[in-house]
């Protein structure tokens, strides 16, 4: 693992792996509860492609059932405490989720989420 130098973009993903495994590979993991996991440290990253982003992601198999409301509220709270902490807009990615997921409205939703809501 490297230290992030740039951090440009937030990039989700979903996984029904264990959660000790997944804590070691993103950064935050939101459970099908809404409540976040911490992962690996916010200031490091793989390298490669991904070296300017931070990744979470979401316990459960979004080819079988759809994020619960709790996930995807505590995904808006984690794009708008880091975009705040960033002081900039991320781009949000969504890395094979699932086909019960819709990017476009996930993306969507999260940009307009009101961060008055957040902890």
């Amino acid at each position: 693992m490297i230290q992030r130098k740039l951090t440009n973009r937030l990039i989700f993903h979903s996984s029904n792996g264990s959660l000790a495994h997944l804590k070691s590979i993103y950064h935050r993991l939101i459970l099908r509860s809404g409540n976040i996991a911490q992962g690996i440290s916010i200031k490091k990253v793989f390298g490669g492609y991904y070296e300017d982003s931070i990744h979470v992601c979401f316990k459960g198999n979004f080819d079988k059932s759809k994020p619960t409301s709790s996930q995807i509220e505590s995904a808006g709270c984690i794009y708008h405490q880091l975009s705040r902490a960033y002081n900039k807009s991320l781009k949000i990615e969504c890395c094979k989720i699932g086909k019960l997921f819709n990017n476009n409205k996930f993306i969507r939703d999260m940009i307009d989420y009101d961060p008055f809501y957040c902890a």
